[in-house]
């Protein structure tokens, strides 16, 4: 303020000081100012007393949401005797026993490669060769090139299925101590990898069908001496109503049981599989070791076998052939072709290969070849492997040409063994185990599914099967029980919450007589009428003569709520629906009309939101009435403020006029006086 800035006032008075403008300025302060500021104070405790009762308040609710609330009252438990599957139970299942027998856990699809090898990184093959095999319904074809390493084969598989089927090197032990495995990701039959020649069928009619075994449906496979054999299915009709699955099931089954019955192929239990697809509408036949597949017959477009043939895989599926004039020899086991003569510079790529395909036709040398979008498959037709001769010493003119030609052909030099040699002598391979769906019984009724983690029996139950059960013993049982902790701990919240808020508005509202301290909020009717609100609640009895007595909560003679656990629990379990009616409400007919009747806790939820919830409620109107007067006690001490400022500068600029006027006086008279002293001593 002004008055600090004149240090020297007073010097020519030595009565108009510094001192007597701030003792003026602070007698003023405190009639003016400072009762602005005590109401400013207890403004600010008003608001933070009104925080710490809507927090209270807010708990208090919480907790009688929690209790009017239905889904407090579905929660539910489980036990389990017996072993071989665990239990989830979701809110709101009925109380009941639940009985499940494991007859089978569901599987995936786990297949040993019969070569074992010294490391990771040694060579999976020294010939050209394709792996090709079935899962999830859809083929793959993985080129393997001579000298790719058992690793690399098996990120290959893992890749090109995108996961679904996982190739994985194990260490086992030995000379020779890694296999390669190749296993679905997935666990049920329709996970199962199929190897080699696999036929599948699009999804099966419903309805009835049958097969009468006189040429409706037939299978050709070749048996185990080599030869082709034609099995007659004979299919029994099927309900009139059935649907695409069960036709599928009986089609399987029909074919199943003629290829186990007829001896020629005995022995091939695991290289001649017939499946369903995942969805189980499909019918598969497959011969692992990769030999051609046929259904026929007169009703098999009928039974979804729009395809009727997979043939064996080709040893040699070429790339894209180069269309122009072509040059050097291809040489196919023993037949050299000069590509001078079989191509043309006006020919196309697609026309280049079919005279190539015929020329290895022709020349009668047991090969045979095709052309499939343009591009060259060669077989041999005993089955063999196929040699496509790199012609030339390394580095020389004629291995030059020779791999021109192999390359513009889209073929590869090299070795390239059939699918039957690959079978027979590198994959080997042996299935470690099945693919398999689980099975089991829920209360008796025959269930099968993909996963041993099932959720889609019975809503709000969910099953994780763990061991099979054997055949004399007893179903788990799944006891579903309520779970009534999460209530009993409620109630215990719920006169916590009511206690702390008690003793929060008798802090804030009492007086003492002795002290004539008074709380905060003594006086105001919107605080004092909790408390009545509340207690009034507390009598609240329900048409069947409940009341909060009855279920343990009690007011003892300090105002304050006391819970009896034993009595709660024990009137609780005794009828809990007759509780929750209590507690939450219920739908009642009276007069013939069905009316809501309010729960105790339901009634305690509407009360405290009328206090607390809302722009309009009685505690945020406080809230916001409190708000309003300190914005504006504020605005008024600092008007009040400055006025006083403004009033003690401008009489702190009088003082120092007044005081230098004094000083001039003084000095003159002082003058005067010397000049009469001097005049009298003379």
């Amino acid at each position: 303020m002004a008055t600090g800035t004149i240090t020297a006032l007073g010097i020519g008075s030595n009565v108009l000081t510094s001192d007597v403008i701030d003792k003026l300025k602070d007698a003023e302060t405190t009639a003016k100012i400072n009762p602005f500021t005590k109401k400013m104070q207890d403004n600010l405790d008003k608001q933070t007393s009104l925080t710490q009762i809507m927090t209270l308040f807010g708990t208090l609710n919480s907790s009688a949401k929690k209790l009017a609330d239905t889904s407090s009252y579905l929660e539910r438990s489980s036990s389990v005797t017996g072993n071989g599957v665990t239990a989830t139970i979701g809110a709101g299942l009925p109380v009941q026993d639940i009985s499940v027998k494991v007859n089978q856990l569901a599987t995936g699809d786990i297949n040993q490669v019969g070569t074992s090898y010294e490391s990771r990184d040694s060579v999976f093959s020294t010939t050209n060769t394709v792996l090709k095999f079935n899962a999830g319904g859809k083929d793959y074809s993985i080129k393997i090139a001579a000298g790719t390493t058992v690793g690399d084969v098996a990120q290959s598989i893992t890749d090109a299925t995108n996961g679904a089927v996982t190739g994985v090197v194990m260490k086992t032990g030995g000379s020779k101590p890694f296999q390669l495995m190749i296993n679905s990701k997935e666990t049920g039959a329709g996970n199962k990898i199929y190897f080699g020649t696999t036929l599948t069928s699009s999804n099966v009619k419903t309805g009835s069908i049958e097969a009468s075994g006189s040429g409706d449906l037939t299978v050709t496979l070749k048996d185990k001496n080599g030869n082709d054999k034609t099995l007659d299915i004979t299919i029994p009709p099927t309900a009139s109503g059935a649907d695409s699955q069960s036709n599928a099931a009986a089609i399987q089954k029909a074919i199943k049981e003629a290829v186990s019955a007829d001896s020629d192929f005995a022995g091939l239990e695991e290289d001649i599989n017939i499946g369903l697809s995942s969805d189980g509408k499909q019918v598969i036949v497959n011969d692992r070791r990769g030999n051609d597949v046929s259904v026929g017959g007169a009703k098999a477009s009928d039974f979804g076998f729009k395809t009727t043939t997979k043939t064996a895989a080709n040893t040699i599926e070429g790339s894209s052939v180069a269309s122009g004039q072509l040059s050097g020899t291809l040489t196919i086991g023993n037949i050299d072709l000069d590509l001078s003569t079989l191509s043309a510079a006006g020919n196309s790529g697609t026309q280049n290969a079919q005279a190539v395909a015929d020329a290895i036709n022709t020349a009668a040398s047991g090969y045979s070849a095709s052309v499939e979008n343009g591009k060259l498959i060669i077989n041999k037709n005993d089955g063999g492997n196929v040699q496509v001769t790199l012609k030339g010493a390394d580095g020389s003119a004629e291995q030059s040409a020779s791999k021109k030609a192999i390359a513009a052909l889209g073929l590869t030099a090299g070795t390239h063994q059939s699918y039957v040699d690959f079978q027979t002598n590198t994959l080997k391979l042996d299935n470690i185990q099945s693919a398999q769906d689980a099975k089991l019984t829920y209360n008796g009724i025959a269930i099968t599914r993909p996963t041993n983690s099932i959720n889609d029996i019975v809503s709000g139950v969910s099953l994780e099967l763990t061991a099979v059960h054997k055949e004399d013993d007893s179903p788990a049982v799944i006891r579903v029980t309520r779970d009534n902790k999460a209530i009993y701990d409620e109630a215990q919240n719920f006169v916590d919450s009511f206690n702390a808020l008690m003793d929060q508005l008798e802090q804030d509202t009492k007086y003492d007589v002795d002290t004539k301290i008074a709380g905060v909020f003594q006086g105001d009717s919107d605080i004092r009428s909790i408390k009545n609100a509340l207690n009034n609640l507390l009598s609240y009895t329900d048409g069947d003569k409940n009341s909060l007595y009855k279920y343990g909560i009690s007011l003892n003679e300090s105002g304050r709520l006391t819970l009896d656990s034993e009595k709660l629990q024990k009137a609780y379990e005794e009828d809990p629906d007759m509780a929750m009616a209590f507690f939450k409400g219920t739908a009642k007919t009276i007069g013939g009309k069905e009316t809501e009747v309010k729960g105790i806790f339901t009634q305690f939820n509407e009360t405290i939101d009328d206090y607390i919830t809302g722009s309009n409620a009685r505690l945020k109107l406080l809230e916001t009435s409190l708000t309003d007067e300190s914005k504006r006690l504020e605005e008024q001490k600092t008007k009040a403020q400055k006025d006083l400022d403004d009033r003690y500068d401008i009489m702190t600029a009088r003082f120092a006029a007044y005081d230098s006027m004094i000083a001039k006086i003084n000095q003159s008279f002082s003058s005067l006086n010397m000049m009469i002293q001097q005049a009298s001593n003379s």
